[in-house]
């Protein structure tokens, strides 16, 4: 079964401690539970926009 969360810590023994979409809290899991764990890509930035997105009226 695949389930995407989002890692929010490691801890020292090697259990990882995740957010999962439709959880409030997070899950804690031992390492052997884990297969796989995918870097997410990362997000374009937010472009500073210094011009107003419309013209002052006159």
């Amino acid at each position: 079964m695949k389930v995407e969360g989002r890692v929010s810590k490691v801890w020292e023994n090697g259990r990882v401690s995740l957010y999962l979409p439709w959880l409030d809290y997070p899950v804690t899991l031992d390492a052997e539970d884990i297969d796989e764990v995918v870097k997410a890509p990362k997000e374009p930035r937010a472009r500073n926009r210094r011009k107003p997105l419309y013209d002052k009226p006159t």
